[in-house]
């Protein structure tokens, strides 16, 4: 009886147990599994939709600037600051997508609005042309990141199908004690 408690307690721990992320591990006696071909699953996300997705939410903006400029004026701060907040989050919307928040691409346009905003209050407070060159700059900076997201959001939607893809390949294993067999291994 003991020894079927113990081979129990022994499977539990083996099937619980998590190897990090990119560690492919073997059990005793067997081959590491050659990378698997991907198997159809529902919930992979489709690289084109989220360069899609990433082209529209930098294009969202332009629109705003555009439906903007035909309107009244009595809206000015808060279509600037709807403005503002599309051109920070939505270019972003590719790597959303994936299951991706924060990007390099959001933390890029971040910083290019700090810049841009810095300079319009040197506009504003008539400090010459210098205000104007750091406004340029940071609207410079921030289409950059906007670039920086669209250039890799189809990448992400990769990364996020590679993660989530269930992978089974069958296994020759050659057991220490001369005994052949074949087993089957696999990620889920």
């Amino acid at each position: 009886m003991r020894p079927v408690i113990a081979l129990l307690l022994f499977a539990t721990r083996v099937a619980t147990a998590e190897p990090a992320a990119d560690e492919v591990v073997a059990p005793p006696g067997m081959s590491a599994p050659a990378p698997p071909a991907p198997t159809a699953t529902e919930d992979l996300k489709d690289p084109h939709i989220a360069l899609l997705l990433a082209v529209a939410g930098s294009l969202a903006p332009i629109a705003i600037v555009g439906a903007a400029a035909r309107g009244n004026n009595d809206n000015k701060g808060t279509l600037i600051g709807l403005t503002a907040t599309t051109v920070l989050f939505l270019p972003s919307a590719g790597h959303w997508y994936s299951g991706r928040f924060l990007t390099p691409g959001m933390i890029t346009r971040a910083i290019g609005l700090s810049v841009a905003a810095f300079g319009l209050l040197m506009l504003v407070g008539s400090e010459g042309d210098s205000g104007a060159n750091v406004f340029v700059a940071g609207g410079i900076v921030t289409v950059s990141g906007a670039v920086l997201d669209i250039a890799t959001a189809p990448h992400e939607a990769e990364a996020y199908n590679d993660a989530h893809r269930v992978r089974v390949k069958p296994v020759a294993m050659h057991f220490k004690t001369g005994g052949y067999g074949v087993g089957l291994g696999g990620t889920f």
